[in-house]
């Protein structure tokens, strides 16, 4: 009788246990969560990213006006896609540069991590909080018809 005594004991003293860790783990399952629905959205930007902007860098660059510059095409560029992205990202750059026959652009994205479409701040505890960055180039031969070349 005394040894079933000191089993009941032991199970009343642990009673509760397992709310604790549940409660315990309730902020980490949170941030695994907000880390891989950032992660997806990520990933989501950049395919609608290369998407539209080669789509703008095809239809704009191929075949600029007579007196365009590379700064003109490249500010048109960056507004077209700009105007398609999701909030949290925005194109950093686009730069254009003559390499021979063809006109290289390059386009470059960033990405600020967000709470539902809503800004965080940039930095936590003192400790700066990353951009993630992504870009395409492309090679325009404004001298010949059909399909442009990816870089």
């Amino acid at each position: 009788m005394a040894i079933v005594k000191q089993i009941h004991t032991i199970s009343d003293d642990e009673s509760g246990q397992g709310t604790i860790e549940l409660v315990m783990m309730i902020p980490v399952i949170l941030g695994v969560l907000f880390i891989g629905i950032n992660a997806f959205a990520f990933l989501s930007e950049i395919a609608l990213f290369d998407r539209v902007a080669r789509a703008a860098v095809v239809s704009i660059a191929s075949s600029p006006a007579s007196d365009d510059s590379y700064a003109s095409v490249c500010s048109s560029i960056k507004n077209t896609v700009d105007e398609q992205l999701h909030v949290g990202s925005s194109v950093k750059s686009v730069s254009g540069y003559r390499d021979g026959l063809d006109v290289r652009f390059r386009v470059e994205m960033v990405y600020r991590p967000s709470f539902f479409g809503r800004e965080l701040r940039t930095n936590l505890f003192g400790i700066e909080l990353g951009t993630l960055t992504h870009h395409i180039e492309l090679a325009v031969d404004t001298f010949a018809f059909g399909p442009m070349r990816y870089v």
